[in-house]
């Protein structure tokens, strides 16, 4: 959620806007000037998003009694969790019913063709966090 999901449809709707703004508006009778982006306020309006919507995700699970707990948890037996939290601690639960949010982890193509450097090749964890944009990126906005 705070890694794939909310942040990459932030985005995601961000370059849509700007890719409207470059080569729909025009037909639509809306003239503008030059269109460009600042990354770095593209960046905080992601993290704006990811945490309203969290906090409104965490909200809903207190005011409906849901425990919402953040670590690594591994079952026990079918109701019993031990969960190795955030902060070093460990928890261990017993529940009757259990919603686990796995996330998920970015995979090389097979064989090592085009092995996720975060620079050249980006991973879906990696361009959620992306501090600069390259050149051949750059070149691709402009058109």
């Amino acid at each position: 959620m705070n890694v794939g999901c909310i942040p990459s449809k932030a985005l995601l709707n961000v370059t849509h806007k700007y890719h409207e703004a470059k080569h729909s508006f025009k037909e639509m009778g809306i003239h503008t000037g030059e269109v460009n982006y600042d990354l770095g306020k593209i960046m905080n309006y992601k993290e704006k998003v990811v945490k309203g919507l969290t906090s409104g995700i965490e909200h809903l699970f207190k005011k409906n009694k849901v425990d919402y707990i953040k670590g690594a948890g591994s079952f026990k037996n079918s109701n019993t969790l031990a969960i190795k939290l955030l902060d070093g601690g460990e928890k261990i639960i017993t529940t009757k019913n259990t919603i686990i949010a796995t996330g998920s982890e970015p995979n090389n193509l097979p064989g090592g063709v085009l092995p996720i450097d975060e620079n050249r090749v980006v991973s879906s964890t990696g361009i959620v966090i992306i501090t600069k944009v390259s050149y051949l990126l750059k070149k691709s906005l402009r058109n």
